[in-house]
């Protein structure tokens, strides 16, 4: 495997470029941009439904909890919108992601996920071109990753999609190229120096499921100005990549919400709250990092 430099932030300084156009990086049967011709597709109703169960649910903590956060949430994209940002990167896109973004077109200003930011369709994009940029200069041509599980090992593939951003340049990517034995669509665990580390979730509907199980169980804290995810409990660790890495590894990982009034410390529903002396003692006992690290 070849080394890794540590990047500079001059690698993801941002270039507008008004005559920018993607190539599609999957043959799907339209051109990248040609939103007409994009076929309408149906999405699975099981899927479907599991996935608004698990929006539903995590909604409804956010309601419960803090209703401030939840107005904040980005509503549901239109099937067109849809359409449009998968023309534009020229892909289709699984059922549970369009569902998905049926229901939430993003996360606001809320970070909400273990890896960060939900992005909206715009920021995927946004964050996409970056990357493709990235690739078309040969800025990783000499570099290969180690990741766990069936991912390719490459820094960045470009069948790779930005699903969520920590602001650092780290994601959630959904793989639509998986490497032999690997799910299309299954999410993964990106890091802009190493690359791709390992599988996070199948696929978009069992990491929302997984995300709600978190949040239902106190994992999830709300502690002055962001949200602090806890290791303890079994499936929200496997939101950190817990469930699909043979090494164990558990991301900690620190969900920045950006606001300045919150003064309350919340835990889960009843039968899971989290207090502050117990937050203190998870982070003497090394349980919870007080930074926002992945752990080697």
């Amino acid at each position: 495997m070849h080394g890794h430099r540590r990047r500079s932030d001059e690698d993801y300084t941002w270039r507008h470029r008004e005559d920018w156009i993607f190539d599609p990086p999957i043959a799907s049967g339209t051109t990248p941009g040609d939103v007409e011709n994009h076929p309408k597709r149906p999405i699975d109703p099981k899927t479907a439904a599991s996935v608004e169960a698990s929006w539903k649910r995590i909604d409804a903590w956010l309601t419960l909890h803090v209703p401030s956060l939840k107005a904040e949430m980005g509503k549901g994209a239109t099937s067109e919108a849809i359409a449009k940002a998968e023309a534009t990167l020229g892909v289709e896109f699984p059922d549970a992601v369009r569902a998905s973004y049926a229901v939430h077109d993003g996360s606001g200003s809320v970070s909400l996920f273990p890896s960060g930011d939900y992005l909206s369709l715009d920021g995927m994009l946004e964050q996409y071109k970056i990357w493709k940029e990235l690739v078309d200069e040969g800025t990783f041509d000499d570099e290969e990753s180690d990741p766990e599980g069936p991912i390719q090992k490459v820094h960045y593939h470009l069948n790779w999609i930005p699903l969520t951003h920590n602001g650092d340049g780290d994601h959630a990517l959904i793989d639509l190229a998986p490497a032999e034995g690997g799910n299309v669509g299954q999410l993964i665990d990106f890091s802009h120096e190493t690359g791709p580390e390992n599988v996070a979730a199948h696929g978009l509907a069992e990491y929302l499921s997984i995300l709600a199980d978190g949040f239902e169980s106190g994992a999830g804290v709300v502690e002055e100005t962001y949200i602090e995810w806890h290791q303890e409990t079994g499936m929200a660790r496997s939101a950190f990549g817990v469930l699909h890495s043979p090494k164990g590894n558990v991301r900690q990982a620190l969900l920045r919400v950006h606001r300045r009034d919150l003064e309350q410390v919340l835990g889960g529903l009843p039968g899971g709250q989290r207090h502050d002396d117990q937050i203190r003692q998870d982070r003497h006992q090394g349980a919870v990092d007080d930074q926002v690290v992945r752990q080697p």
